[in-house]
């Protein structure tokens, strides 16, 4: 999305006689958790569901993980591509290269892995110290 969506969207407001693109706003899926093998069964928790869509197997082929006709599991590099992970001080150096690389709003989204009630209160005041 930051290399292609982007670039399209501003050439396309541009091209549209748009004095500015509209702005765009990225849904992000954030683990608080630096352990990769419970942020990997969390995020496929999450996202394999996704792998039996045509049209999802599509945008994940077109983003550079295809997926196999027979493949019922994303693989661990897309999770680890959509799920911001690691502890605070991570996560929210990775909200603000994604605000400077020219986002304009990120809807964050919980992916719980031990306790969401605790996680979700971490993950609020990052945002509110941001």
């Amino acid at each position: 999305m930051l290399n292609t969506g982007i670039p399209a969207l501003r050439t396309s407001a541009t091209a549209v006689g748009r004095s500015a693109a509209p702005p765009l706003v990225a849904h992000v899926s954030v683990a608080l958790n630096e352990d990769r093998h419970s942020v990997l069964v969390a995020g496929h928790r999450l996202l394999d569901l996704y792998a039996k869509f045509p049209f999802y197997a599509k945008m994940f082929s077109d983003a550079g993980f295809p997926l196999t006709s027979d493949q019922t599991s994303v693989p661990d590099a897309l999770v680890d591509s959509l799920v911001i992970s690691g502890n605070e001080a991570t996560v929210a150096a990775r909200f603000t290269e994604l605000l400077a690389a020219g986002l304009d709003e990120l809807n964050v989204a919980l992916v719980p892995i031990t306790d969401a009630g605790d996680e979700q209160l971490r993950l609020m005041r990052l945002i509110g110290q941001l």
